[in-house]
């Protein structure tokens, strides 16, 4: 269908929730009156009977009228395409959302026009072309001048570089701006911060090429607790004085350095803090009970050294600690046991000691994902480890534990059933915060708040206490996966199941009571001293994708059951002990020779049959299933001492 006659579908629909007419002339007879509210009656329209939907929409005998007096137009979030219209005309339009659609072209000039346009938003679209200060040139003056003060600015993935759009500068009023994923190459200009308006609620420039120090001082006093993220860029240098009202701070991914002591100037109402990915070195400033209403922390991938501070206990509403790949030293605290909301901890990379401690099955219970891993932990795994009854990742990876794998292991219930109830990988913060305190509380509930672009009838009553905007972080984690590293995040993690032990000074056998986690799919305890038989009903773990048992001391033969796992994608048990024939007739056969190498007792595809001299054909030649593993050792040990006789004489 022709790019026109969407809009005019989309502006039909739009029109007919509200209580006037659409602004065709009098013979169109399309007036929205009581009693013929259903579009579907509508002349011209046509509506699928089981569902209501329109389906056609017949307008070629009316004429659109009207477009002066059209307030709000938004048409967010359907599949829209072709061109954005030319908006000569609609001096009255206030709120125009296009987001969320497949439109491509260009921005129409037209929309410098449009005096009154407070709300712009064209973001998540496949537009082209330059955003330019000729898009806002009132072309009725001589001298440059943006015709309107917008209060929301949505830009992101569209094309407004790459240098910084100067149009901004004749913006005093906007509350929400947006640039990200702009195409902008280039250092943001010192008016920029100098007159960021104290009504702000968002500002978000990330992933740009945006380069250059900030000011030496951002001690704005804003009105309310906004949001700022300035996350991957190429901002460099150390970080000055922030504002101390933010609600979430994101500058990661950047070219900081320097100490975090900038962060003991905010107040407590921040909820998120992402300062990963950069060059920060020093130790943790010990302000952290400032932060109460903290839920998610990422401090990864810098250059942090030092104690984890004491005053973490006053993160009670933490959910997602991100702390890996710094250089922390010392135990892990006591402090953390207070923060019994953590669902996420990744400590991984760093130069931690001591134990393991108990208290983190005692009081961090709702834990769906602990790392651990390349530290320096010792002693043996306490069985309080088995109280996470919601871990789905569990990566004590190389450190230097010591000891049997506690038998409880089976207990980790969220290995042995689906997922059910909430996505645990979603983490909802403020990215904006204001205290209603405009209105005397008499008024409170009793005050209709409408939307413009809703039905007048479609109302929300104001809260005298606390407006916010809600955004969502999404965990993400470095696993390692069928032998590799791989990040896994989005909504990945939240269906991933797994156990890694690699490389430890772990002892004793494989519990068989770890075969019950049946939802499992990723087991690797390479790399340690385990010994005995494999658990028999391993092929119980029906969910397993990828298991690495190599550099152990296993033995006796590979469970039939193994060959069981059709959903197994990848497979070492290279370097133990084991013996006798690799089942056949399954999948077994499809993994590579080397999944299987250095057991000298092990025979069959895809190892070459018998390691030794000539006899070898032999004895493949007259084993067949008439004939036992017990045959095949004692001609394996026969031809030993024959190999041994021959190279003495």
């Amino acid at each position: 269908m022709h790019v026109v006659v969407y809009w005019l579908l989309c502006i039909l629909l739009f029109v007919s929730a509200a209580d006037h007419t659409l602004g065709l002339n009098d013979d169109a007879n399309i007036t929205v009156t009581e009693g013929k509210r259903d579009c579907c009656n509508w002349s011209g329209v046509i509506c699928e009977l089981e569902t209501g939907h329109v389906t056609e929409l017949h307008l070629s005998e009316y004429q659109l009228v009207g477009w002066s007096s059209l307030s709000c137009l938004s048409l967010a979030d359907n599949s829209l395409n072709g061109t954005i219209p030319d908006f000569t005309g609609c001096e009255s339009l206030r709120e125009l959302d296009l987001s969320g659609n497949q439109l491509s072209g260009n921005l129409p000039n037209s929309i410098g026009l449009v005096s009154n346009l407070e709300s712009l938003d064209v973001s998540s679209n496949s537009l082209h072309g330059v955003i330019s200060d000729l898009h806002f040139i009132n072309l009725s003056s001589s001298h440059f001048r943006v015709p309107f003060q917008l209060e929301t600015i949505k830009l992101q993935s569209c094309n407004p570089g790459p240098s910084f759009p100067l149009w901004i500068k004749n913006q005093r009023s906007f509350e929400h701006l947006d640039i990200s994923s702009a195409g902008i190459s280039d250092s943001v200009p010192s008016w920029f911060w100098d007159q960021l308006p104290l009504g702000l609620k968002y500002l978000k420039l990330s992933s740009n090429e945006l380069r250059g120090t900030l000011p030496n001082s951002l001690l704005l006093d804003f009105d309310q607790y906004p949001g700022l993220d300035l996350s991957n860029n190429h901002f460099e240098g150390s970080v000055p004085l922030l504002p101390s009202k933010l609600a979430s701070l994101n500058l990661s991914e950047n070219k900081f350095k320097g100490n975090l002591s900038f962060l003991c100037h905010i107040e407590g109402e921040l909820t998120f803090i992402d300062l990963s990915n950069n060059s920060f070195s020093g130790s943790l400033p010990d302000c952290w009970s400032q932060f109460p209403n903290l839920v998610v922390l990422d401090l990864s991938y810098n250059n942090l050294s030092g104690k984890i501070p004491l005053s973490f206990e006053f993160l009670n509403q933490l959910e997602a600690l991100y702390l890996q790949k710094n250089a922390f030293v010392g135990e892990v605290p006591m402090s953390l046991s207070n923060c019994t909301t953590l669902r996420f901890v990744d400590l991984g990379e760093n130069k931690l000691s001591g134990t393991i401690p108990a208290w983190v099955g005692e009081r961090l219970t709702g834990l769906y994902c602990l790392v651990l891993r390349s530290n320096m932990f010792s002693v043996s795994l306490p069985l309080q480890i088995c109280w996470l009854y919601n871990l789905h990742i569990f990566d004590l990876s190389m450190n230097r534990l010591v000891g049997n794998l506690p038998r409880c292991l089976g207990n980790l219930t969220s290995m042995s059933s689906k997922r059910s109830g909430d996505d645990l990988t979603n983490h909802s913060y403020y990215s904006y915060r204001q205290n209603m305190t405009k209105y005397p509380p008499f008024l409170c509930g009793l005050i209709p708040y409408p939307y413009p672009c809703r039905s007048p009838f479609y109302s929300r009553f104001i809260s005298c206490h606390v407006d916010t905007v809600h955004q969502e972080f999404i965990d993400n984690a470095l696993v390692v996966w069928k032998g590799t590293d791989r990040s896994s995040g989005t909504r990945n993690l939240d269906l991933l199941k797994s156990i890694d032990l690699l490389n430890n000074n772990l002892s004793g056998e494989l519990p068989f009571e770890i075969t019950r986690l049946v939802e499992l799919l990723s087991l690797n305890t390479s790399f340690n001293k385990l010994h005995g038989e494999l658990p028999k009903d391993i092929g119980l773990l029906k969910s397993l994708d990828s298991l690495d048992l190599s550099r152990n001391q296993f033995s006796g033969k590979i469970p039939l059951s193994l060959s069981q796992l059709h959903s197994l994608g990848y497979l070492d048990l290279s370097y133990n002990n084991l013996s006798g024939k690799i089942p056949t007739g399954t999948q077994l056969q499809g993994f590579n020779s080397t999944s299987y190498e250095g057991n000298p007792l092990l025979y069959g595809p895809p190892l070459t049959p018998i390691y030794g001299p000539t006899f070898a054909t032999t004895v493949v030649e007259e084993d067949d299933d008439l004939h036992g593993d017990d045959d095949f050792r004692k001609s394996y040990y026969m031809g030993m001492g024959s190999g041994f006789a021959v190279g003495f004489c």
